[in-house]
């Protein structure tokens, strides 16, 4: 039996993925990419014919995102520390 399993929020943050040969390190957020079974990611980019919008690897590479949340971190606190005083 061919079973795949489709990942929700309710179990994952991200998928991670490395290329061993472009030794680059992809975080995918479950919330752009939940109920799919399948991602292709093209190193170099190219946009895609397919049913799904193409994937730019460029978009998820690991200091990418930390950084992006780091920031909405920041943001937040900001915030709570302005409500505070």
């Amino acid at each position: 039996m061919d079973y795949k399993h489709k990942y929700s929020a309710d179990e994952i943050d991200y998928f991670a993925i490395y290329n061993l040969g472009a030794d680059m390190l992809l975080l995918l957020p479950i919330e752009e990419f939940e109920g799919r079974t399948s991602v292709k990611i093209n190193v170099p980019y190219k946009p895609s014919r397919n049913q799904f919008k193409a994937i730019n690897w460029e978009d998820y590479t690991f200091d990418k995102i930390i950084k992006v949340e780091s920031e909405d971190k920041d943001n937040l606190s900001e915030e709570i520390i302005n409500i505070e005083e």
